[in-house]
């Protein structure tokens, strides 16, 4: 069986804020699921072929085009400037400003 969960380390960890029955509450929830977990665990898995083990499920690697070029992924932006995204400042500091955010590396 798993060892209890810390609540209150993972909900600090995750910054968000539970009361004392949110937290009783995600205990039990968490403590079903490595429960569950536990019991796939137990299951006996060798007589079960694997994808690895079937050569014939495989497919050859192909090399394909990776990033398109500036021009494909730039055609759908609403604002551009040389091979950048246009968008507005995040977190509205800056009513009226804008960052550039570059296309491709």
């Amino acid at each position: 069986m798993a060892q209890p969960i810390h609540v209150s380390e993972v909900a600090r960890l995750a910054r968000i804020a539970l009361n004392e029955c949110e937290k009783a509450q995600l205990q039990k929830d968490l403590m079903r699921v490595f429960h569950w977990v536990d019991q796939l665990e137990s299951l006996c898995l060798q007589a079960i072929d694997t994808v690895a083990s079937s050569p014939s499920e495989m497919r050859e690697d192909e090399v394909e085009l990776g990033i398109p070029s500036d021009e494909v992924i730039l055609k759908n932006a609403p604002s551009v400037q040389a091979s950048y995204f246009i968008v507005p400042t995040v977190g509205g500091m800056e009513k009226f400003s804008s960052t550039a955010i570059e296309a491709v590396p």
